[in-house]
């Protein structure tokens, strides 16, 4: 098996870290698909261990901001999908700059 250079991933705990938030909200935002599918390494006795796409940080800081000025899933997704996430709110430069 070929291992992903460090570069190309991120832990469960750096997203939510980058967010400030927990692991279990992490979870809730990639089951409502606002967050990519990270690539499951081991679910093991001592739990799951994921490896995430390095852009998935700002993503989630874009997603509790935006939740924090009241946006809802449904616009945060709509955002995240087109690529407008990447300018922030209220077109200044965001997170994903």
């Amino acid at each position: 098996m070929a291992l992903i250079p460090r570069a190309d991933w991120i832990t469960t705990e750096e997203v939510a870290l980058a967010a400030g938030v927990d692991r279990t909200t992490i979870s809730r935002w990639r089951q409502r698909k606002l967050l990519p599918e990270p690539v499951l390494i081991s679910g093991g006795r001592r739990g799951r261990s994921m490896r995430w796409p390095p852009d998935t940080a700002p993503r989630a800081l874009f997603i509790k901001q935006g939740l924090g000025f009241g946006y809802s899933f449904d616009d945060l997704r709509a955002a995240l999908e087109n690529g407008t996430w990447q300018t922030g709110f209220g077109g200044t430069p965001g997170p994903g700059t």
